[in-house]
């Protein structure tokens, strides 16, 4: 990092020392990498996906922690090239596992963020219509998806979805050293995690899922089959970092709603109040309607605009409409 000692000025930074640099973000960027040079001994998880990263990375979370005493999570949805680079400073060398998110609304973002944290395993949740405005389709999306594997270790690991229209096109990425573990509803028998079947309500779910010819029946906390998907995922994970099924069961078990990501409350009047404000793209939108069509009584929908979706922004949003309307 190219800078001088200077000395300042704010009340608050009086006999503090501080450093001048050219560009603040690639000075941070810069520290947060020779930070993960020290992190010899840390196995590095990096989760992506167009919806469900955050779920996914505290469900893979809650499985880890009572495994793994060290385990590190990113706070919040520390997701853009600057919230990761704050997340990589912050793990100590005694973690021996970290789990970050790297999210994007341009391309490059998610290249940047994989080459400084250097990830050993790779997980893309699944691919989908966000952030359009900055990008002519879809596939472009799956593009810079795609990035999250610059960075990987060169024996890494990739965790990927392999109903996803777009399975293929991310697999040929990577190398022939880099190995390949899928999550899968479908029957393939090579998918490492196969979800047999569920039942979900408006409060909670119920799943079998087969891990390498073991089965395993999952009650989740959480409603809807895209929060079943965002388990399996994390599934795949904990089968890659080799915790054993039955702590998988009982941290899944224990996994709780995330603020305004499907939180309920319950109100005057038997009213039950569901928050999931944090953020909307046309799939978890849907998938939030799914969700309210299940309960039996009157339903309000309270809609915001979905952002980033640039010139298809009307067209999505009638969609969403017509969804809501049926």
């Amino acid at each position: 990092v190219k800078c001088a000692i200077v000395q300042y000025i704010p009340k608050e930074l009086e006999n503090k020392t501080l450093i001048k640099v050219d560009n603040t973000k690639l000075a941070l960027q810069n520290l947060a990498n020779y930070w993960r040079y020290q992190l010899k001994n840390t196995i590095i998880v990096a989760i992506t996906g167009s919806s469900g990263k955050t779920t996914v990375k505290n469900m893979l979370y809650a499985i880890i922690k009572p495994y793994h005493q060290n385990c590190f999570i990113a706070p919040k949805n520390y997701n853009s090239d600057i919230g990761v680079a704050l997340s990589l400073l912050t793990i100590q060398k005694k973690h021996t596992i970290a789990i970050l998110e790297l999210g994007m609304n341009r391309a490059g973002e998610i290249f940047c963020s994989s080459n400084y944290c250097r990830p050993h395993i790779v997980a893309i949740n699944n691919i989908s219509v966000a952030h359009l405005a900055n990008f002519n389709n879809i596939q472009e999306i799956a593009t810079a998806k795609a990035e999250i594997f610059s960075g990987l270790s060169k024996t890494g690991i990739a965790v990927l979805n392999r109903d996803d229209i777009f399975f293929n096109y991310l697999k040929n990425y990577l190398n022939t050293k880099q190995k390949i573990n899928t999550f899968t509803t479908k029957n393939i028998t090579q998918s490492s995690v196969q979800l047999l079947n569920f039942h979900t309500n408006f409060f909670n779910s119920d799943f079998k899922v087969r891990i390498k010819k073991k089965d395993l029946i999952i009650n989740l906390q959480v409603a809807g089959k895209h929060n079943i998907m965002n388990a399996i995922c994390a599934i795949t994970l904990a089968y890659v970092l080799n915790i054993p099924n039955q702590i998988i069961k009982i941290g899944l078990e224990k996994f709780t709603a995330i603020k305004q990501r499907q939180k309920k409350y319950i109100l005057q009047n038997s009213c039950i109040l569901i928050d999931d404000s944090y953020n909307a793209n046309p799939s978890s939108v849907k998938a939030a309607i799914e969700l309210l069509n299940k309960f039996t009584g009157t339903k309000i929908l309270v809609l915001g605009s979905m952002l980033e979706l640039g010139k298809n922004a009307i067209k999505l949003h009638q969609e969403i409409g017509e969804l809501a309307k049926h």
